[in-house]
């Protein structure tokens, strides 16, 4: 099975009964792919967001069903992300291998996405994208509830379908005081501001999506992120 159809099917039994096999599930091996197979198929950037989009929700989902507890505190959350238990070509995963080391080119989580990281595995080195896309965050689910919607990501409409989800996500977090010239946004804006290039290109993506006039030029404040445990946020598409 090629890598973008095991992460379709995964993520579709996922979606339907994910909960009846997460153990099974969740150590499927791509049997007919190795390291240079998924780097052949996985030939431009779109194919590596939606495959790699798609196989971390599944993963979270299947994490959070055996061990729904480990958002609750900050030190058992680290584990959900950096614990390596994912099989694929004969590599273990973790979330953050794909999140930080795949889809964010070898970020160091805790830069603001300013910084690389030296520590990620050589494979990670081999499979990530080109160029980062600051929509990547408003598709990724950790699980928890101030997390985006899960939908399934097509490789040949991903653009659309991240621009969606952007405009989808943004507004419900977007508050914007004119009176005060401030705005009120996801937590996501401050720990990945980097990615977005900046403060003025946290607010140049609000400019591109119509939340902000062109001169507009606002203080920024930020909702709390709410870190309780929300596996329902399935997308009905």
């Amino acid at each position: 099975m090629s890598i973008l159809s095991y992460s379709e099917e995964l993520f579709q039994t996922v979606k339907k009964a994910g909960q009846q096999r997460k153990t099974e599930l969740n150590r499927i091996l791509v049997s007919s792919s190795n390291m240079k197979d998924v780097i052949d198929e996985l030939d431009t950037d779109d194919k590596k967001k939606a495959c790699w989009i798609n196989l971390y929700n599944s993963f979270s989902y299947l994490s959070l069903k055996e061990n729904p507890e480990v958002l609750e505190s900050k030190n058992s959350r680290s584990k959900h992300f950096t614990n390596r238990k994912f099989l694929i070509f004969d590599e273990m995963l973790s979330l953050d291998n794909i999140e930080h080391g795949i889809l964010r080119r070898k970020k160091n989580k805790y830069s603001l996405g300013y910084l690389n990281s030296p520590f990620y595995p050589s494979f990670v080195y081999k499979l990530m994208v080109d160029y980062v896309d600051p929509r990547i965050h408003f598709a990724l689910n950790c699980g928890a509830k101030s997390c985006p919607l899960i939908r399934f990501y097509d490789w040949e409409n991903i653009d659309e379908q991240l621009d969606e989800a952007a405009k989808s996500y943004i507004s419900q977090y977007f508050v914007h005081d004119k009176e005060q010239n401030q705005i009120t946004i996801s937590k996501i804006f401050f720990w990945f501001r980097g990615d977005f290039g900046g403060k003025r290109g946290v607010l140049n993506f609000f400019k591109q999506y119509g939340f902000l006039d062109e001169n507009a030029q606002p203080s920024i404040t930020y909702h709390k992120y709410d870190w309780r445990i929300y596996l329902q946020d399935f997308r009905n598409d």
